[in-house]
């Protein structure tokens, strides 16, 4: 008989032996410490008193505004490869977005197999991500290798120094929250107080910019031995911040890094940093070349799952408000049915108020995919761009409610 249930730490060394089976040794180290910390993030499924099948479920927040709604990232789903092919895998993903619901998730993310994961009403999400490509360029009749080009700028006043977790640590959490504040799609963090003492970074990829004895940005990266997708490259940014009257901060750092990483053997850097123009915009004037890179579908990708269409839109609704008191009609009146699938809820607007409900679709109808949905709440596109109302009031209105917004990468895909 089978049965699937959350982890213990007792189960910490058949989860790893499971892991470690599916995925190879490398894996089974981290899930081993995993399971014991954190056993309640692990689901696993019992077939005759043994654990054969298992995956990690992370609940994190991600901010919509002034509003915060709950993703689930499933992960390492696995089975032991002597019973693999006997749907235990398939048992473990059906039980997965009830366990979601149950945990007040609204959402959930993976990635993965599509034609695998799309059974149990997983859909393809985009991915976005910067390259780096370190490779020579021509300048007239020199070609100029990455480590001469990749200099900061004449003048340049910052002082670029190792990240420092004791020292350092409140001025990343300062440009942190002013980097994300209100950014769609950022993922929320508690950075707690100072560490008593922490190791050296030896990765030389963890650093702050100086100006004036000031920490006025940061650059967390990371090298791999080889690299793992086409969007984890061999050295990867993985998170940034700087001040933006201070643009020149994160070229220097961003340079920094690369040549860095090209000096051991890199070709190829990948960051999942914003799609921001003033991102865009201090990488260019530094004179640092990138492709933005939006992968839609692959045979294996970002996938996202809709857990509950009422409880996401219930969430959202102090960020709705706002923005309806900031659109040309504020004390409309009416309903907004939206309908994804098998779930439907209505938005009722009513004296500047915004409430969400699950009764009879109202007035106005909208029918959308997952993936549509889920752009217009991460704002990567507006409404005018996935759905039409006939009522030019009514679609004026749904469009000052979801409009394209400055989002955050990464942490949906």
């Amino acid at each position: 008989m089978n049965r699937v249930r959350t982890a213990t730490a007792d189960d910490a060394s058949e989860v790893a032996e499971v892991i470690g089976g599916a995925f190879g040794g490398d894996h089974r180290e981290m899930a081993l410490a995993e399971c014991r910390q954190a056993p309640e993030q692990w689901r696993v499924l019992e077939h005759a008193g043994r654990v054969v099948s298992a995956c990690r479920i992370q609940s994190i927040g991600l901010q919509v505004g002034r509003s915060v709604i709950h993703k689930g990232d499933v992960g390492h789903v696995g089975t032991l490869p002597e019973v693999q092919g006997r749907g235990f895998a398939s048992a473990l993903m059906r039980d997965s977005v009830a366990y979601l619901k149950q945990a007040g998730c609204q959402i959930g993310r993976l990635g993965g197999l599509i034609p695998f994961y799309s059974r149990f009403g997983w859909a393809p999400f985009p991915r976005r991500y910067y390259e780096f490509r370190l490779e020579p360029t021509r300048a007239g009749v020199r070609t100029l290798e990455p480590d001469e080009y990749l200099q900061p700028a004449p003048g340049f006043r910052g002082r670029i120094v190792p990240f420092d977790p004791v020292r350092n640590h409140d001025a990343r959490a300062r440009l942190h929250d002013a980097f994300n504040r209100h950014r769609t799609g950022a993922p929320v963090v508690s950075f707690g107080s100072p560490p008593a003492t922490a190791l050296p970074d030896e990765t030389g990829l963890r650093l702050v910019c100086e100006l004036e004895g000031r920490v006025v940005a940061y650059l967390f990266g990371f090298q791999r031995p080889a690299r793992h997708t086409s969007f984890e490259a061999e050295a990867e940014i993985g998170e940034i911040a700087f001040e933006w009257q201070h643009s020149e901060a994160l070229g220097a750092l961003v340079m920094q890094m690369l040549r860095t990483v090209y000096q051991r053997g890199a070709t190829r850097v990948t960051g999942r940093l914003p799609f921001d123009v003033r991102v865009e915009n201090a990488l260019r004037d530094s004179g640092i070349g990138f492709f933005q890179v939006e992968i839609q579908t692959a045979p294996a990708g970002n996938m996202i799952r809709l857990v509950d269409l009422l409880g996401l839109l219930q969430r959202i609704t102090p960020e709705l408000e706002a923005r309806l008191a900031r659109s040309a009609s504020p004390n409309w009146r009416g309903e907004i049915a939206f309908s994804v699938d098998e779930q439907t809820a209505v938005l009722e607007l009513k004296d500047g108020t915004v409430a969400a409900w699950d009764w009879t679709p109202g007035e106005h109808h909208i029918t959308l995919d997952q993936a549509a949905m889920l752009k217009l709440v991460l704002g990567l596109r507006s409404f005018g761009e996935c759905a039409q109302l006939p009522d030019p009031h009514a679609h004026a209105l749904c469009e000052a409610l979801f409009p394209r917004q400055a989002t955050a990468c990464g942490a949906w895909g």
